[in-house]
């Protein structure tokens, strides 16, 4: 083998150190995130003061009285409900129609009881809302009927609450 001449020793060495410079110095330009040196200054503010305030104690007032228990909230009145005796039709002593009616539901809510009775509607039990006063306030009732044949209102009754799932009383009818 012949030995290289003293000129291309120094050109592949030359290369060979270019290439090493190379290796090292490209990336540390080509880099895109440089190093940036570390805040160690706490990112926490200070903790507010706190003052602190004496409050009294509260008064007990005598005058108010506990809440009725959720079970008698809503109770209707069945003061004027009656049972399954059967009363032929006819004429009460001022003249009106001996008639029936059904309470289906009482509610707080205008809209409530609107809609409770579109649905009685549109199944075809004629219903109509009314509001009656209360001592808690004004209550809106959902009606079915009149109807002047009591036991065709009881059949009523129990297909009404099979088909809402709710308990209805039968009432006399009360014209406004």
């Amino acid at each position: 083998m012949k030995p290289l001449d003293d000129g291309l020793k120094q050109r592949v060495v030359g290369a060979l150190v270019l290439l090493a410079l190379a290796v090292i110095f490209l990336p540390v330009l080509f880099d895109r995130d440089p190093m940036v040196p570390v805040d160690r200054e706490t990112q926490i503010p200070v903790a507010p003061e706190v003052v602190h305030v004496e409050i009294d104690a509260p008064e007990q007032l005598d005058d108010i009285s506990a809440p009725p228990e959720p079970d008698l909230m809503y109770v209707p009145e069945e003061a004027d409900a009656v049972g399954d005796v059967s009363e032929p039709p006819g004429l009460k002593a001022d003249g009106t129609p001996n008639a029936w009616v059904l309470q289906v539901a009482s509610f707080r809510q205008r809209e409530l009881a609107d809609a409770l009775s579109q649905k009685l509607n549109e199944k075809d039990y004629p219903s109509y809302v009314r509001e009656v006063p209360h001592p808690n306030g004004l209550l809106i009732r959902v009606y079915v009927g009149p109807k002047l044949d009591k036991q065709a209102l009881l059949a009523v009754k129990t297909q009404v609450e099979k088909d809402f799932g709710v308990e209805t009383l039968v009432l006399p009818f009360k014209p406004e």
